[in-house]
């Protein structure tokens, strides 16, 4: 039996209507400069301003989870485009992203980096919004050769 390969990002690209409406979701929501300047940079103020225990008491909110879900994108994203101004951008986005690390590592929107446990742990989204953070890390690295991203 044959192996399947599979193409890199950027090999293949989607056309008509579904293109179309792939090109506008990638242009609006990732690649414009609104996505890197605004919506990406919102995701790393909630990195600067770690409010998500305070504002939801026992559980904790889960803003933490969208810088990488957005990274996670915009990885792909590029990988798919090839545009060179989102390669910048995710690797400006990154080290305002590595500016919110504290010296043991941690990196969340969470003030108190210990608050993984509740008295409702399935209402808990601090360990959710690292494993975003981490894997949106992760692809970052890969894509920008930076094993710094994984310190």
């Amino acid at each position: 039996m044959d192996k399947l390969t599979l193409l890199p990002m950027g090999n293949a690209h989607v056309t008509g209507h579904v293109g179309e409406k792939l090109n506008t979701i990638l242009q609006a929501r990732i690649v414009s400069r609104r996505g890197v300047s605004t919506i990406a940079a919102e995701a790393v103020e909630a990195f600067r301003r770690r409010v998500d225990d305070r504002l939801q008491p026992g559980s904790g909110l889960w803003q933490g989870e969208f810088w990488g879900k957005w990274m996670l994108s915009a990885v792909a994203a590029q990988r798919y485009t090839q545009d060179e101004n989102l390669l910048e951008g995710i690797r400006s986005i990154c080290n305002d992203l590595l500016a919110t690390q504290d010296p043991d590592g941690y990196i969340g929107t969470y003030e108190h980096s210990a608050f993984v446990t509740s008295s409702a742990p399935a209402q808990n989204w601090n360990v959710w919004c690292r494993k975003y953070t981490l894997w949106g890390l992760i692809e970052a690295a890969d894509l920008l050769a930076d094993d710094r991203l994984l310190t």
